[in-house]
């Protein structure tokens, strides 16, 4: 790593150890065209050529000791490389180790024809601020996922306070992240990131099913919580806020915070009744509020 330090002018070297190191030296797949290896880039598209039902992945991590596995697994079973069968595949997944197991990284390839992948972290990325659905997993796993849609920043709500988690941070930044969640993150968990760009869509969000204990699901507690909403119109949510103790909701759109407050006059709350004029979809993730 070189850093320019803009006081003195000088330019510093630092050596990165390899045992952290979870990044592909090269990735191809025969049949299948995709845009050049980049061993930074998680996210390709690729395209099989006409006739192909059978593609060989080649993937050499950059680190000899790093572990690599691809998914959908060996069709045949021989040792003569990794074969997938493209009939009915929507992507292929390499997922690297460190050396030292500390690191995580996951490379995808979408294939064109299948159907959309589930998303790491559910939901559309805007430059700024969003609202998205973790399907769980360790916090290398979340950080892996979160470089792969751009993502540079992720906080939790605890106890009404945002818990932030910084990529590429020093350890002492994100140890409260990493103290609420020692165990990894759990499946469907609401976090607000932040984006430098470029935005992404995310064709392949899941909706969150059911049976709901509570319309808004998460703990509310005083301050600001992250929850999930059943499903419903704007006045069905209104109610079940109320209900709860919840003052105030806000959805995140094109990178900015859209509020709903309870009992505030209709001009106050008019851009969130527009955001969801065909109502809030189940599983909707929002910040709530309460006092």
């Amino acid at each position: 790593m070189y850093v320019a330090d803009a006081n003195d002018g000088r330019v510093y070297t630092y050596n990165m150890p390899d045992t952290w190191d979870a990044r592909l030296a090269s990735l191809a797949l025969s049949g299948v065209d995709f845009e050049e290896f980049e061993p930074g880039r998680t996210e390709y598209e690729g395209v099989p050529d006409e006739g192909i039902s059978q593609t060989t992945v080649s993937a050499a991590p950059a680190q000899e000791a790093a572990t690599v596995d691809i998914a959908p697994p060996d069709a045949d079973g021989d040792a003569d490389g990794h074969q997938v069968d493209l009939a009915g595949a929507a992507e292929i997944t390499v997922t690297v180790t460190s050396p030292d197991g500390s690191r995580v990284r996951v490379y995808t390839v979408a294939l064109a024809g299948g159907a959309p992948p589930a998303s790491c972290l559910s939901g559309d990325v805007s430059v700024g601020f969003s609202l998205l659905i973790y399907e769980g997993g360790s916090l290398e796993e979340l950080e892996s996922c979160a470089e792969s849609r751009h993502v540079n920043a992720l906080y939790a709500l605890e106890g009404g306070e945002f818990v932030p988690y910084v990529l590429g941070a020093p350890g002492i930044v994100n140890r409260p992240f990493r103290e609420l969640f020692p165990e990894g993150v759990p499946e469907l968990t609401p976090l607000t990131v932040r984006s430098e760009g470029p935005a992404s869509d995310d064709p392949g969000a899941r909706p969150v099913a059911g049976p709901w204990e509570s319309c808004l699901r998460g703990e509310t507690s005083r301050g600001l919580s992250h929850v999930l909403y059943e499903g419903g119109g704007v006045g069905d949510l209104a109610a079940c806020a109320e209900g709860l103790g919840v003052t105030a909701l806000y959805a995140l759109e094109g990178g900015e915070f859209v509020p709903y407050i309870l009992g505030a006059p209709g001009f106050v709350n008019s851009a969130f009744r527009e955001l969801f004029a065909e109502g809030v979809a189940a599983g909707a993730p929002l910040v709530a509020r309460g006092e």
